[in-house]
Formats: C-alpha cells, sequence, structure tokens
C-alpha cells in the first residue's frame, strides 16, 4: 500500500487547540472546510466539506504561532483513519483525519462567478 497524501485548501473553521503530551510533545487540532462550486441549471450552488488535521511537535508549534480561525490555507500532509471501540456502548468507532506535513496560507477564496462573453 502507498501513502495516502492530500491536499486540502479551504478557510480554518475555529481556533487551533495546541495541547501538550505527558511527555511533552505539541499537539496542535483544528479543522478545515472546504467548498467545492459548481452549476446547476446556470445557478452557482456548492457543498462544503469539513476536515479534521492534526499536527505533532515542532510543526504543530510552527502552526500554532500563525493560524487562526477564518484564514484561508492550503494543508498537506497524510490521509489516516483511526477506529478504537467506545467504552461506554462498546460500539466501534473510526474517524479519518489529515496528519499535516505543512501548510501554506492560501488566497482568499473568491465567490465564482459566470464569465460571460
Amino acid at each position: 500500500m502507498g501513502n495516502a497524501d492530500t491536499a486540502i485548501t479551504g478557510n480554518i473553521t475555529a481556533d487551533p487547540e495546541l495541547k501538550y503530551s505527558a511527555n511533552g510533545n505539541a499537539r496542535l487540532s483544528f479543522s478545515v472546510a472546504s467548498e467545492r462550486r459548481y452549476q446547476v441549471n446556470g445557478e452557482w450552488t456548492g457543498d462544503t466539506s469539513f476536515f479534521n488535521v492534526v499536527a505533532w511537535r515542532k510543526t504543530a508549534e510552527d502552526a500554532a504561532a500563525i493560524l487562526e480561525k477564518g484564514l484561508p490555507v492550503i494543508v498537506k500532509g497524510r490521509l489516516e483513519q483511526r477506529s478504537w471501540e467506545d467504552k461506554e456502548s462498546g460500539e466501534r468507532k473510526s474517524k479519518s483525519q489529515i496528519l499535516l506535513r505543512n501548510f501554506t496560507m492560501g488566497p482568499k477564496q473568491q465567490p465564482t462567478q459566470e464569465i460571460k462573453p
């Protein structure tokens, strides 16, 4: 199996949360909203997807110093899925997230407009 490398462009949905593990490793978590715009019968519409992002150690600390709610960003990393058993219900749960490798401040997303000749 190969790596599940991915890149997502969107806006940060809330201020990132920086925490430290018991052994002192920095962990930053945040989410990115990415909008896909398209036309249906001449009218613009769109769908928004939300992606959880996690960064560790120096990447986490560097990102925490810059990123904040609303900023446009391009995140690059590895898509991973975690699974566990819920202690209360015994139900199997899973979660997909992007393990941040690096990021770039993205361009401010402008609403898509139809260009007429």
